[in-house]
């Protein structure tokens, strides 16, 4: 599989959406061509987990630009000094909050139900353990379509692989909904946790560029990945809380 490209930002065109944490609208260029790209100067350590969810995301067929790994000279950084950072392919969508502000949470939230990706997604973010989703790190084409971004505070250094974290995905999906409702869901996001079982960590690990990261990073990242696929199904199962199912499943005794 192709490695992850690497580019240099050769110019800043702008803040990217609020500017959190001094992210940029530019144009990286790539050896033989320039793209416009989010470009972000974070942590080694979330760099390289921005680009390993990036990579997942997309090998799961789930929405989500392409990540790049980017050379800020000093010349364009604050700091006067040279670094590496996150980039994102610019897509030609914003985040969900302006349409929060504009339709209401309400009927944003309709929206987010009707994503035909959104149990796909929330089991993804179940996998990386991301407890970060919100409004600013999901983009919406007006329409139909989402895609996922930010993910640099997922697989967290200190989270044991069978922990659960905040899912606000499963939470928008599930929440308010009758048992009917919640047992025509459980059966959709149990199968899509059992193809994410079987899903390989080491094609996307491929893609990585090696001499940048340490060893050891790399390794436990992708240990903890695999070793949270064992417990991707109880998770799920936890996130769907219909009664009837988890009988069904002999999961309890539904008292």
């Amino acid at each position: 599989m192709p490695q992850i490209q690497r580019g240099i930002l050769t110019s800043v065109l702008g803040p990217a959406d609020e500017g959190i944490r001094g992210s940029v609208r530019g144009l990286v260029f790539l050896g033989t061509s320039s793209v416009e790209a989010y470009v972000k100067q974070i942590e080694p350590r979330e760099i390289l987990v921005e680009c390993i969810c990036a990579l997942l995301a997309r090998q799961l067929s789930l929405e989500a630009p392409e990540p790049l790994v980017v050379f800020v000279p000093g010349a364009l950084n604050q700091t006067g000094a040279d670094a590496l950072a996150f980039g994102s392919i610019a897509v030609s969508h914003g985040n969900l909050r302006p349409w929060l502000t504009q339709l209401g949470d309400a009927a944003v939230l309709r929206r987010l139900r009707e994503w035909a990706d959104i149990i796909p997604a929330a089991c993804f973010d179940e996998w990386i353990a991301n407890n970060d989703r919100h409004g600013g790190n999901i983009l919406y084409d007006g329409k139909d379509t989402f895609w996922l971004i930010d993910h640099g505070m997922a697989i967290a250094a200190n989270l044991t692989a069978d922990e659960a974290v905040r899912n606000l995905l499963f939470s928008a999906a599930t929440d308010g909904l009758g048992e009917a409702d919640l047992l025509l869901m459980k059966p959709k996001a149990l199968g899509v946790m059992d193809d994410y079982v079987e899903r390989a960590v080491q094609p996307v690990m491929d893609q990585i560029p090696s001499g940048i990261w340490a060893e050891e990073w790399l390794n436990a990242i992708s240990e903890w990945l695999e070793a949270r696929q064992t417990h991707l199904v109880r998770l799920a199962d936890s996130r769907v809380p219909a009664r009837q199912g988890n009988l069904l499943l002999g999961g309890g005794n539904g008292s």
